[in-house]
């Protein structure tokens, strides 16, 4: 059968087995929202996977560009599919929504504006599977619109021996959903999803938890998923919009919650170093956006304040100096010392600078 030209695979035919173990299967969470443009290109890349035994799980969160009905269309060609349509509630209920109803002994997130490897289910199980591991990461390669390589995405900084991803260190990995393949029992065993009162720092809330839960993490030097980069991402290095910028301060409502968590189990003081040095470097990243806005010194002020009520001694950190690039330093000077006007004036002309 096709759709828009495209071929579905035989989903009855013969599929390979790993280990000689019975067949795992892995569910593949998709949040859709406003995606029509791009969904069909990452629903392409889904059911062309070499590994077949796969649930596809697309969670339409009140899309009202006419996403849910390719949602309705491709789950009607596949069986491996299924529609899932609620209100909005944004992306995290979404992915949640998907993990409840996901009956795959691994999970994927992959988002509906991406699209991945051929190979990316195959090579991360059997990396899963050889190894008996919890999470298999894998590197991202952005794209822009056009599919165009605009650069890499590291699952983890190149001063941390891969090797060692069972150490505190492991919470410093690239704290996204989607670069990494789970098994569900991670989720469900430990209760963990994803914050849905918050839109900035979700992923790394939720990450947090699931890497120090488990037992042993692994890695595949490879690139297997193409994040597509959007000019009006909330991320975005280009943001001018003031009300989304403020959207940054839930990175201070995630830290909350990342904090208690790592408190109530006593895993604190184990990852205090990791814990102190992703809230400086998410915070302050949190401050750049908004400053590069003009938008709400108070806030700014309010955000600097939290890092050093958490971590009063942040620029003695050991993984400061280590992971930090010099301009990161320069920038996190003046955010210390509250130097927001002249830090404004450094990133419009830096901005200039590069022609944007």
């Amino acid at each position: 059968m096709e759709l828009h030209g495209i071929s579905f695979p035989n989903t009855e035919k013969i599929k390979t087995i790993f280990c000689g173990e019975k067949m795992k299967s892995v569910s593949i969470i998709v949040p859709v929202y406003n995606v029509k443009n791009y969904l069909s290109k990452c629903i392409d890349s889904i059911i062309s996977q070499t590994y077949t035994n796969i649930e596809v799980i697309l969670v339409d969160d009140g899309s009202t560009d006419g996403s849910g009905n390719i949602c309705d269309l491709y789950a009607s060609k596949d069986k491996r599919i299924k529609a899932v349509h609620i209100t909005n509630s944004g992306p995290s209920a979404a992915r949640n929504c998907g993990i409840r109803a996901a009956m795959g002994d691994y999970i994927l997130f992959v988002d509906g504006d991406d699209y991945i490897s051929s190979t990316l289910v195959s090579e991360t199980l059997k990396k899963a599977i050889e190894n008996d591991a919890d999470i298999v990461m894998f590197d991202a390669d952005y794209v822009d619109e056009l599919g165009k390589h605009i650069g890499f995405e590291y699952a983890f900084p190149g001063v941390i021996d891969p090797n060692l991803l069972v150490t505190p260190g492991i919470l410093l990995v690239l704290p996204s959903l989607w670069n990494k393949l789970y098994k569900k029992e991670l989720f469900i065993e430990n209760n963990i999803y994803l914050p849905e009162n918050i839109s900035i720092g979700e992923d790394l809330t939720a990450n947090m938890q699931l890497l120090s839960s488990a037992q042993k993490v692994v890695y595949i030097n490879k690139f297997l998923y193409y994040y597509v980069r959007h000019n009006n991402s909330i991320m975005s290095n280009s943001c001018e919009d003031a009300t989304k910028a403020l959207k940054n301060r839930d990175i201070l409502i995630a830290f909350e919650i990342i904090n208690n968590y790592f408190l109530s189990n006593g895993k604190y003081d184990l990852y205090r170093d990791e814990l102190n040095y992703l809230t400086v470097y998410y915070v302050f990243s949190a401050v750049v956006r908004i400053n590069k806005c003009g938008a709400a010194k108070d806030l700014q002020s309010e955000m600097v304040d939290y890092v050093f009520k958490q971590c009063s001694r942040c620029k003695d950190n050991k993984y400061y100096n280590l992971l930090l690039s010099k301009k990161e330093k320069i920038i996190f000077f003046f955010i210390r010392h509250k130097l927001f006007r002249t830090l404004h004036f450094v990133l419009r002309l830096n901005r200039k600078l590069q022609g944007r």
